[in-house]
């Protein structure tokens, strides 16, 4: 039995969607902060603008790589590294070298001293990165509109299905960002 019925056009042109959930439907699909097992699909370099503190631009790599749970793939993650050194304003590596730094470490398990890992060139890593799994934390972090007054966005972790499902009702926005890399745990 079938208890649908039909619908008139004019009844059809008078029936909206919301925008929030044609906002959803169209969002780039992130996943829940954890920690997964991370495979390399591609790298790609590019040089910023020159600048005082790096005359040729700073060499930076846009890797990207299928995210697993449990060895289901779950979606996909695109982050920066670069192996050009630059420090914050506190004096602190940058999230590019430091991430830069683990995934070398992730990537070559067996050489143990710096100096030696200081020779293996940018090209060799991003071959190796599409070949062997990594370890990495991904957060999903949402951010939202920015500030009438200060022109600002706020950002937040989600770190449970409850608060990601709160934000997303707030409007504001999520992305993936991996935070730290290493190798694989079995």
């Amino acid at each position: 039995m079938n208890d649908s019925t039909p619908v008139s056009m004019e009844e059809l042109f008078n029936t909206h969607t919301t925008a929030q959930a044609l906002s959803e439907a169209n969002a780039f699909k992130t996943v829940p902060t954890n920690y997964y097992k991370l495979q390399g699909t591609k790298g790609e370099a590019k040089r910023s603008a020159m600048s005082t503190e790096f005359p040729n631009g700073r060499l930076t790599l846009n890797l990207r790589g299928d995210v697993y749970k449990d060895d289901k793939r779950v979606g996909s993650v695109g982050f920066f590294v670069s192996p050009d050194v630059k420090r914050t304003d506190k004096g602190k590596l940058d999230r590019e070298i430091r991430l830069y730094n683990q995934i070398m470490r992730a990537l070559y398990p067996e050489i143990k001293t710096d100096a030696e890992l200081a020779q293996i060139n940018a090209g060799e890593m991003v071959a190796r990165f599409t070949q062997y799994p990594i370890g990495a934390f991904v957060t999903e972090t949402f951010a939202s509109d920015p500030d009438p007054g200060t022109g600002k966005k706020s950002y937040q972790d989600a770190k449970t299905d409850t608060e990601a499902t709160e934000l997303r009702t707030r409007g504001w926005k999520p992305a993936n960002y991996v935070q730290s890399i290493g190798r694989v745990k079995l």
